[in-house]
């Protein structure tokens, strides 16, 4: 097979056993060892360039592989339910994009990929969306001071919490709450 490569772990050898179906990498694993059995005057120079386009081509490959594995998963309603769940229980908590993957069994690159393809919307995005829909719920029932809202919905502060919810929703908290008021 043309650029198959298996490379023998020989008494003392370099590289070990290696099963390598690419040819670009074969040819620059063999120039590596070649240059590693009998240095050259840029020696160094060598090793680093061939070591650089290898490591290259491994992380292509290596993304190449979990695409097409992230392609192939997706998310059933069940799990997505159990996602959408343990979000709004926790609202007020630092939601982990690592917690919500372990929800799932998937890594969190494998989440992440088809997460947004069942919801349309990153996690973070996701996660900030229902912290926006829960302070309009709690605006509403005017209960709670600014404080208080933006500690139920997750925010690091009041301060953050008005300028979050303006950004989304083109109106200030207070405002937003003023107009609910007038309004009914």
């Amino acid at each position: 097979d043309r650029g198959r490569l298996v490379a023998e772990e020989q008494h003392g050898g370099l590289i070990p056993k290696l099963v390598i179906d690419d040819a670009r990498l074969a040819g620059l694993i063999q120039m590596l060892e070649a240059e590693i059995a009998t240095p050259g005057f840029v020696s160094a120079m060598m090793i680093e360039g061939l070591t650089r386009a290898i490591a290259s081509i491994l992380v292509q490959i290596n993304q190449d592989k979990l695409t097409h594995e992230a392609e192939r998963i997706y998310l059933p309603a069940w799990k997505l339910r159990r996602v959408d769940d343990y979000i709004e229980a926790n609202l007020d908590r630092n939601i982990r994009l690592g917690d919500l993957a372990a929800l799932t069994g998937l890594s969190v690159f494998h989440f992440s990929r088809v997460f947004k393809r069942a919801t349309g919307s990153t996690p973070y995005h996701y996660v900030f969306e229902r912290r926006i829909a829960y302070s309009c719920k709690l605006l509403a029932a005017g209960d709670l001071d600014m404080v208080n809202v933006a500690g139920a919905c997750g925010f690091a502060n009041q301060s953050h919490f008005t300028s979050a919810f303006t950004k989304a929703m083109g109106i200030s908290p207070g405002r937003y709450r003023r107009n609910l008021r007038f309004s009914h």
